[in-house]
């Protein structure tokens, strides 16, 4: 087997394949981006205060009225 370097014809090396000579990187994986990372952990702890919140009303409701139905 040999290697050698091909040269560029117009700005493009010609060969087999395409191959680019650009140094560019790409990552197509999710972004660890902090500030949505903080807003879900902010909803989050919404949610829990709110069913939270559910579950006093519905003890409440029920403490209250005897026929109020238990699988809400």
């Amino acid at each position: 087997m040999v290697l050698e370097e091909t040269p560029l014809n117009r700005g493009r090396v010609v060969g087999l394949g395409s191959l680019n000579q650009s140094n560019r990187y790409s990552y197509s994986g999710p972004s660890r981006n902090s500030e949505i990372f903080a807003e879900l952990e902010e909803k989050v702890k919404e949610i829990l205060a709110l069913k939270e919140q559910n579950k006093k009303i519905l003890d409440f409701m029920r403490s209250k009225f005897s026929d109020f139905p238990d699988d809400l």
